[in-house]
């Protein structure tokens, strides 16, 4: 039997696939695979337990109380040899260690492992990954995080690929032309050799991490500046008014992706001298269409959000006045009686 370790990477669709798989977790169960989410919807904790997502200053998620003894002992008895079992992390690549490596892969030395990478246009994750930094507080323009953000596959993945063979490994393009049936979700379930058409339940884009405008994104992103404490207050206010990315401009100018490409594509070229007839420079593939520069926060989009925030804010402050109302006339009634 296998077990099918998911490693992300950063920002390739890992929470949709995680919800998805906490969602079937009894469905996959009956077909023969046991999803390890733990206490969340993820496998992070079993992550951290391993030494994973930890430097010499922090931890991730910081906030988890995690006890490795509990954790191992807890997978231990979900271990079933006459199953198959899946582990969900992108954590699984953050302050990857050899040590943190071995300690996982102990874990599983009755079954076969098969480790699931997903691999993005860096242009894009960059983007991406900069609108996820912003909603946890960062305040920088785009251009100063396009320049000090790298993605190091070396770091992430040289310690598996040092005690793991190249048919160990399983990399896909993060990019809905590859996908199976353009679709994340059965791209995944073919990763994991299960058949698409097993009734597995799939989130809908509404249930996915649906990206917010980039005013939305720009927006926050001053009230960074102005209210650095304050980003979760500012964040749900902004979601909750459900404007979401029409991905018809880009961030950054085409030069920019460029160069950001070119130099991921020295570490496509060692990947694939690791994991030989499994990668392409397909992973790095250019956008099919140049899409018009993001130029900033305007006039216009900054209207539309507060326009969309005061319409939210109106419907809360009619729904106040209502209950006050009510609360006013219970108490009149009240008086006419006691008269």
């Amino acid at each position: 039997m296998k077990v099918f370790i998911h490693i992300g990477g950063a920002k390739t669709g890992s929470t949709a696939i995680q919800k998805m798989l906490f969602r079937n977790t009894n469905l996959l169960l009956k077909h023969n695979y046991v999803y390890h989410h733990f206490n969340r919807k993820d496998s992070h904790e079993l992550a951290l337990a391993t030494g994973f997502g930890v430097t010499k200053s922090k931890r991730l998620f910081s906030s988890l109380k995690i006890n490795q003894t509990q954790i191992f002992n807890h997978l231990k008895t979900r271990l079933d040899p006459t199953k198959n079992h899946i582990i969900s992390s992108e954590v699984f690549t953050i302050a990857t260690t050899k040590n943190a490596v071995e300690t996982l892969l102990g874990l599983f030395t009755e079954f076969e492992v098969q480790i699931i990478f997903y691999l993005r246009n860096q242009a894009d994750q960059t983007a991406s990954a900069f609108q996820q930094l912003v909603k946890e507080g960062y305040a920088k323009s785009v251009e100063i995080f396009s320049n000090n953000h790298k993605v190091d596959l070396t770091k992430s993945l040289d310690s598996f690929l040092e005690l793991l063979n190249p048919e160990n490994f399983t990399v896909r393009p993060y990019d809905i032309q590859y996908f199976e049936n353009q679709n994340l979700f059965d791209d995944f379930l073919k990763c994991i050799e299960l058949d698409g058409s097993k009734k597995i339940s799939k989130p809908s884009k509404s249930e996915s991490n649906q990206s917010l405008s980039k005013d939305c994104i720009e927006v926050l992103r001053y009230c960074n500046v102005k209210f650095p404490n304050q980003t979760k207050k500012f964040l749900k206010e902004l979601e909750s008014l459900k404007i979401f990315d029409t991905d018809d401009l880009q961030y950054l100018p085409n030069s920019r992706k460029e160069e950001i490409n070119k130099e991921f594509s020295l570490q496509i070229d060692w990947l694939s001298q690791k994991l030989p007839g499994k990668i392409s420079h397909d992973f790095i593939a250019a956008e099919k269409e140049n899409k018009p520069l993001y130029e900033g926060l305007e006039i216009s989009g900054f209207s539309k959000v507060f326009i969309a925030s005061l319409n939210s804010n109106m419907g809360k402050l009619k729904k106040v006045e209502q209950d006050l109302e009510n609360y006013l006339n219970f108490f009149n009634i009240d008086e006419q009686q006691e008269n």
